[in-house]
């Protein structure tokens, strides 16, 4: 639902700036035709748009993700664990009181309010075109046939009544009084029968279906007003040209212009336009030079096309900077605790596709977690030069999943600050076998990894002996007492999920007035361990926000965390450690 909310706006911002330039500029030409066929255009233009996914690097992108950002509210939070660290959310602190989880919840709610309020009135408006649909036909059934062939060329069905309905044309059909008939038959059909020519009709349901899918948009209603004038000075030069008097017909025009207005489905010969009408007629032909404006579409098509396309967006980017929001719903990997000097973007993919961080259902190595450490123990050689150089560490490789269950965009996120242990954890990572693919919203995507691989001296037999194979951080078999896990079958988690585990953050967390009054901003990255009843214990800063005042409050707020759903391996409940960044950013 919020997709759709989201296309909404998008393709609604697109038809307001297409026709509101298209009034601005063509609107009083005489290019009938012309303006009708670009007028229908700027409409399925903006209707298709935001479906089709251009890579595009724009600064309006910005209005995009800004758009995206407030219909889902940053909501959500529905996260899934995998081989990386948990992803937390940034909680960023505004001036004042921080009440940040209660605009999640409004922001949810709004959405779904939104959405419901949306699709009402659209039924509404679908069930009144049905109606006047049905009153139209009952109009026409009601008729006598009569024959037109003597009036025009144009294939069509009369209907003569005796009723007080003005002249109008329905797709092949036309419906005239027989008043209508007496004082001018022959310039009413001729202007309708142009109506059927042109095939006005399906114009008319065209806008009507425009209406009902963008209600909300008052352009979309001044396209349909639109439309229906271009329609009628078409038809009206199609009678000029059939050779009727210019004068004669225009006071047909008058005359017929009191009266009730018919079902605004149908092409009616009497219009609120009369005036519009008669000074077209009137009106010297445009400079064929004037249609060069029309060439405004191309610009508007372009920053539309770098603005709008791609409805999904770049999930890893449509969180925003704490100056435009409370909350900074962007992911956070754990991993750039230690380094951010080497972020993915996505301009720096090999592919047009996104890659998401967290998805509904994340990719998993076939046979799940420990056939995956099984494959790294067994894979992994420790390299000759590390083992020479007695070099340790712990390298975090980076990966995507793609959409096939391949692996690709293979690279080192933090190094263990030896090349070959890099270089031994990105070989094997690279040759690693498809995956089950993530996916979202039902539909396969691109998912980004990252796994955190450690190379350790064990002696053996208590000699000083170096293994041949590297020590994995993680272990498939009985956990020991008290070893503290990173990653684990089933990952720990806040009593209600991630969504109240930000709800808890927000509501708790005082921006400390010294560093108010300071103006100091940053990120404390805590560090914690989530014991096996749940509990928070070895609460510690893993990275300083470079001031003590913030990374006191967030080592506070942490420490006073509810017990939380215990972490468990091999069906049983271990400890594992989290580390949760908290952004404080003054706005």
């Amino acid at each position: 639902m919020e997709e759709l909310l989201i296309y909404l706006i998008k393709s609604a911002l697109t038809l307001v700036i297409s026709v509101s330039l298209f009034m601005l500029l063509m609107s009083r030409e005489t290019f009938h035709r012309f303006n009708r066929i670009l007028l229908l255009t700027v409409s399925i233009f903006s209707l298709t748009m935001p479906l089709i996914s251009i890579n595009i690097n724009s600064p309006f992108k910005r209005i995009s993700t800004l758009i995206e950002t407030f219909v889902k509210g940053e909501a959500d939070t529905t996260v899934a664990t995998h081989l990386s660290q948990p992803i937390i959310e940034e909680i960023i602190a505004p001036p004042t009181h921080f009440e940040a989880s209660s605009e999640i919840i409004t922001l949810a709610t709004t959405a779904e309010i939104a959405a419901f309020i949306y699709i009402a009135v659209a039924l509404l408006l679908t069930l009144r075109l049905i109606y006047m649909y049905a009153q139209v036909a009952c109009i026409l059934r009601k008729g006598k046939a009569a024959d037109a062939s003597h009036y025009t060329d144009t294939p069509l069905r009369m209907r003569i009544h005796n009723q007080g309905y003005a002249p109008f044309s329905f797709f092949g059909w036309i419906s005239i009084s027989e008043s209508d008939m007496a004082e001018g038959g022959r310039q009413i059909i001729t202007h309708e029968a142009a109506h059927v020519k042109y095939r006005h009709s399906w114009d008319i349901l065209f806008a009507d279906l425009l209406i009902i899918l963008q209600w909300f948009n008052p352009i979309a209603w001044v396209t349909k007003s639109l439309l229906k004038e271009i329609h009628e000075f078409e038809a009206d030069e199609a009678v000029i040209s059939s050779g009727v008097d210019a004068k004669q017909y225009q006071l047909l025009i008058i005359k017929k212009a009191v009266g009730s207005r018919l079902y605004s489905i149908a092409n009616s010969f009497n219009h609120s336009l009369t005036s519009k009408r008669i000074t077209m007629m009137c009106k010297k032909k445009s400079n064929q030079w004037h249609i060069a404006k029309a060439l405004y579409f191309v610009p508007v098509a372009v920053i539309a096309a770098c603005t709008f396309s791609s409805p999904s967006g770049d999930k890893n980017s449509s969180g925003l900077k704490g100056s435009e929001k409370n909350v900074n719903l962007a992911t956070d990997n754990v991993q750039n605790v230690a380094t951010e000097a080497n972020p993915t973007t996505e301009e720096s993919r090999s592919s047009n596709d996104p890659v998401f961080q967290v998805v509904e259902q994340q990719p998993t190595f076939p046979g799940g977690l420990q056939e995956a450490m099984k494959y790294l123990q067994k894979n992994i050689k420790y390299p000759e030069e590390a083992k020479s150089e007695e070099a340790e560490g712990k390298v975090y490789v980076r990966f995507t999943v793609e959409t096939d269950g391949s692996i690709g965009e293979v690279g080192v996120m933090k190094s263990s600050g030896n090349a070959h242990l890099d270089a031994e954890a990105v070989r094997v990572v690279t040759a690693m076998p498809k995956w089950e693919p993530g996916k979202q919203g039902g539909k396969v995507v691109r998912v980004r990894m990252v796994l955190p691989v450690a190379f350790a001296f064990k002696p053996e037999n208590n000699s000083n002996t170096l293994p041949e194979v590297t020590t994995i951080q993680y272990s498939i078999d009985a956990p020991a007492t008290d070893e503290v896990y990173q990653v684990v079958e089933q990952m720990p988690e806040f009593p209600g999920g991630m969504k109240e585990l930000m709800g808890y953050l927000s509501r708790s967390i005082k921006y400390p007035a010294k560093a108010r009054q300071e103006n100091k901003m940053g990120k404390s990255h805590i560090s914690f361990v989530v014991e096996k009843d749940g509990s928070i214990s070895d609460v510690t800063v893993a990275k300083s926000s470079g001031n003590q005042e913030l990374d006191e409050e967030s080592l506070r707020v942490v420490k006073s965390m509810p017990k939380w759903n215990p972490g468990k391996q091999s069906g049983k409940a271990v400890r594992v450690r989290f580390t949760l960044p908290i952004t404080f950013r003054l706005q």
